[in-house]
């Protein structure tokens, strides 16, 4: 980092942004210190050039915003066209492991065959589309604890179990109160 020299802003404001940017590159995936550097420099010197024209911005904001600016448009280029290529190449990026298998590529211009297809292996695709159904409404039941409760049925078989329990507890409370 010796060969970032910022015109404006404080020494603290400056490794505060690459604190984050060192953060937000681990968080992606990407270990390998020298390409780690190399890409923080950069963003940090794009960081830089925006920090002089406005110095009332906080360079951390800058320098994430240059990051994401480089991410989504190296996205846009290895997606071939895709739809949402920002999200789910992170996504792709993190369950493939490449920028630990290809540090070298994350973020170049020139990117291996073998990254481009462990990227694309591993797309995440949303679920089937959702379908335009129809609920036909039906009246309410009369009774809301109908399927509750037993029905009584035409002998009253339902109401003699409980009925023979109450009359066996009762029986039994009498005989040993009359003991």
């Amino acid at each position: 980092m010796n060969d970032f020299i910022p015109t404006t802003g404080t020494e603290a404001q400056w490794d505060a942004a690459c604190e984050r940017l060192n953060s937000y590159l681990r968080a992606l995936g990407m270990d390998e210190c020298e390409r780690q550097n190399e890409i923080i420099l950069q963003i940090l010197q794009s960081a830089a050039a925006r920090h002089a024209t406005q110095p009332e911005l906080d360079p951390t904001t800058l320098a994430m915003e240059e990051a994401h600016e480089a991410i989504e448009g190296w996205f846009a280029r290895i997606s071939a066209g895709t739809d949402h290529y920002s999200i789910s190449g992170r996504v792709s990026l993190l369950i493939s492991d490449a920028a630990r298998k290809w540090p070298k590529a994350f973020l170049a211009d020139e990117v291996p065959p073998e990254f481009v297809q462990a990227m694309r292996a591993s797309k995440v695709q949303a679920g089937p589309n959702l379908q335009i159904s129809s609920m036909v409404p039906r009246p309410l039941d009369d009774d809301p604890n109908a399927g509750v409760r037993p029905s009584m049925s035409d002998n009253g078989t339902p109401w003699i179990i409980p009925l023979v329990v109450f009359c066996s507890l009762l029986g039994g409370i009498v005989i040993f109160l009359s003991r």
